[in-house]
Parts: C-alpha cells; structure tokens; sequence
C-alpha cells in the first residue's frame, strides 16, 4: 500500500474585514483514490475578523441590536476518516476543534449605565468548541436488482452560548443563555432498485432535546423531536 497525499493552501481576503488562511491535507492508502480503503481529509485554518457583526442587546432601552464587536478571530483544525472495509460496509468518522473569539474589549450591556465591557477572549456566540460525527452504511444484494441498505449515523455537539455577554438573558429574565452539549442519532433501513427505494427511518432516535439558537422570548429554537416514517422514491 502507499499513501497518496495532497497539500493545498488557500489564503483569502475580503473588503480587510475578514481574513482566513486554510491548509487542506488529504491522503489515500491504496494505489489510487478509487480503491482507497481508508481515506483521510483534514484541515487546519485561521480567520481574522475586523469590525465583526453580533447580536447585542441595550438594558437601558430594552432593546436588542445589531453591532460591530471589534476584532475576534476563529481557528481551528478538522479531520474526516472514510474507510471501506469490505465493499458492502462504508464508515465515516469526522471532528474538528474550534476556538473562536474576541481579540478587543467591546461595549456591554450596562455600558451607558456602570461602563461595563465584554472581554477581549469571551468566546464567540453560537460556536461550539467541540463537533464530532459518525456514519455508517450497509448494502446487502437482495438480488441482481435489489439492495438492502442499512444506515446509522450520530452527532455530537459541545456547548455554546447564545449571546456574547454571559448573563444577559439571566439578569432579563429570559432564561440561561447556555446552549448545552447534545448528541443525535438517526437510523435508516430500505430495499433500493435502479429507479425507486422504500426506506424506514427513524429521526432523533433518543428524542434529544437540544437548544439551537436564542429565539429572543426567553427560550431557545429547538430541533425536530423524534420522527419515524417512510420515504417512497421513483424516478420517472
């Protein structure tokens, strides 16, 4: 076996308001792509903002805003391993780490009020810090026309904040602005034919419940509870 690599570097700027660097590296063990048993694609980047937009909020007119918060930058490494060990089963495993946040002090809530800021390293809203995910995929040949096709995959999401000011939510009474950590997991099973499949599924399948952004009424957006169905599909 032999490992094929590539390496691309990517540098981007635009208006000098956002700058990112990016280093892809990708690899095959096998003789060609094609044939890779184990395929392995990963990536370390680093973006820096100026004048960044967020969400703010202004105790004294209870009001929320939009805002420049300054400087803040995000970076971070991911990586995605596929593998094939027969030609019926395919495994996916994929992560990445990030670190986003403030590189200046900016206004706070209670600003005009006491002159309180928001640190430089407060962590950016709406990004975890940890993101990991797994699949994994079956066929089984029924027939010379028909595949029984198996699928499960789950997601794990580490916790974020809803805001860029810790507290604010609390000190209004709209709730904790912590997101916390939460995992999904989905299943599938289905006969596929050249031009129609029938599949059974199951969403959310321990009906996690997990908190997907502020929605400004002291609650957060949530996912879709846990859904079983099927799905009928021809081509014509």
């Amino acid at each position: 076996h032999q490992l094929d690599e590539q390496v691309q570097i990517q540098v981007n700027s635009m208006e000098s308001r956002l700058q990112s660097a990016m280093i892809e590296l990708s690899g095959a063990l096998d003789d060609t792509t094609e044939r890779a048993r184990v395929t392995l694609t990963g990536a370390v980047y680093y973006i820096d903002w100026s004048d960044l937009q967020v969400t703010d909020f202004d105790a004294t007119l209870g009001i929320g805003y939009i805002s420049n918060a300054g400087s803040a930058h995000s970076m971070g490494a991911e990586l995605e391993i596929l593998a094939k060990p027969t030609d019926r089963l395919t495994l996916s495993l994929s992560g990445n780490v990030t670190e986003a946040e403030l590189d200046s002090d900016v206004p706070g809530a209670n600003f005009a009020v006491d002159g309180s800021v928001i640190e430089s390293g407060t962590r950016l809203p709406n990004i975890p810090r940890y993101k990991f995910g797994a699949t994994a995929r079956y066929v089984y040949p029924l027939s010379n026309t028909l595949n029984l096709v198996l699928h499960g995959d789950a997601s794990f999401v580490g916790t974020s904040y809803s805001r860029l000011e810790a507290g604010v939510n609390e000190a209004l009474g709209l709730g904790n602005s912590k997101q916390p950590a939460y995992a999904i997991g989905n299943l599938r099973a289905g006969i596929e034919a050249e031009r129609w499949s029938a599949t059974l599924f199951v969403n959310n399948v321990w009906d996690e419940f997990a908190a997907l952004g502020d929605d400004n009424f002291g609650g957060f957006h949530r996912n879709q509870p846990r859904t079983l169905g099927i799905n009928l599909k021809y081509d014509f």
